[in-house]
């Protein structure tokens, strides 16, 4: 069993950075072949440049560093899956920490379940890098993708559902991640991710429908254990608005563009009007005595969501308010 660790950065944090760079170092690697592919997408300084990424290069020859200079999640991604040897990639994020046994722990459940192409951690614990962390931070971890099981499940049903993996810490076939580059570079695909202030992350999403498109089962793994380390930089009720946002407006148009939803499929999902939007931030607000935070979140989720709405259907959105929630979260 052999893997393909894929590391995509840009400008990460150097503490994060380290920490996923030592836990790399730390993997058991019984009887397991593997290489690190670190994807620099244009840091300043390149990363090539930085101690901690030198020394591992001069001590550890399986770690190589590839330069990407497109801009964006999406083209890192894609550099990294070309440029891998192995059948099985894994992808992690500069602020993810793997446990120790990460890969023996895929290994075993690889063999085990041969149908399965795409698997993620059962348990993902957020750990907030701030130096004072406000309590209500505590309460939004799951939308740093927080998640704690005990049981293995999957299934190739198709659309999103309890056992589809998160991108943090995804491993992915690498025939089901080549045909995804396909359908990427035939614009199949449209979605981009992360890419300078857009938050979008249709990309992960639509690497596990891949899967499931392609006949195969996707799942989480209930002993498959991972780290999210998230700085305070993006821990302001503004940066957790966007990326709510980002993740909401790439749902259905992620689905559609897998599942080749036709007009009438689409024609299902409605555009709510100025009326029903300030009806909901009403609610929100002076009904349900949501408070500012939790208000916020709930409107950068709908207005999420409505922009999805109008993407599937290819045209502006019809309401005024709409609109211009979508410039304060895209901002």
């Amino acid at each position: 069993m052999n893997f393909s660790i894929i590391i995509n950065a840009y400008n990460p944090n150097l503490n994060c950075f380290k920490r996923l760079l030592d836990a790399v170092k730390g993997l058991d690697k019984s009887d397991i072949a593997f290489e690190v592919l670190i994807v620099d997408n244009n840091s300043i300084p390149a990363l090539v440049t930085l101690p901690i990424v030198t020394e591992l290069l001069l001590t550890h020859h399986c770690i190589k560093i590839i330069n990407e200079i497109e801009p964006g999640l999406t083209a890192a991604r894609m550099c990294g899956i070309k440029a891998a040897k192995y059948e099985w990639l894994i992808f992690f994020d500069d602020d993810n920490e793997p446990k120790f046994d990460y890969l023996t722990v895929l290994k075993q459940n690889i063999i085990k379940h041969q149908r399965v192409a795409a698997w993620g951690p059962g348990n993902i614990e957020v750990t907030y890098m701030n130096l004072h962390t406000p309590k209500w931070l505590d309460a939004y971890k799951y939308i740093f993708q927080e998640q704690y099981t005990d049981k293995t499940f999957f299934g190739n049903e198709v659309g999103s559902q309890d056992y589809y993996p998160y991108g943090t810490g995804l491993c992915v076939a690498k025939n089901v991640a080549i045909e995804y580059c396909k359908r990427v570079e035939n614009n199949t695909y449209t979605l981009t991710d992360r890419k300078g202030k857009s938050t979008s992350s249709g990309g992960d999403l639509q690497l596990v429908l891949t899967a499931t498109d392609l006949g195969f089962s996707v799942g989480k793994i209930g002993n498959l254990f991972m780290k999210h380390n998230i700085i305070e930089n993006k821990t302001s009720i503004l940066k957790i608005c966007k990326l709510i946002y980002g993740l909401e407006s790439s749902v259905f148009p992620a689905h559609a563009e897998v599942l080749k939803w036709d007009k009438s499929k689409i024609n299902e999902f409605k555009m709510i009007s100025n009326y029903d939007f300030i009806k909901s931030i009403y609610s929100n607000f002076f009904v349900k005595r949501n408070g500012i935070r939790k208000s916020l979140i709930n409107l950068a989720s709908i207005t999420g969501q409505q922009q999805g709405v109008a993407t599937l259907k290819c045209i502006p959105h019809k309401a005024k308010f709409i609109h211009l929630a979508t410039k304060y979260f895209n901002r």
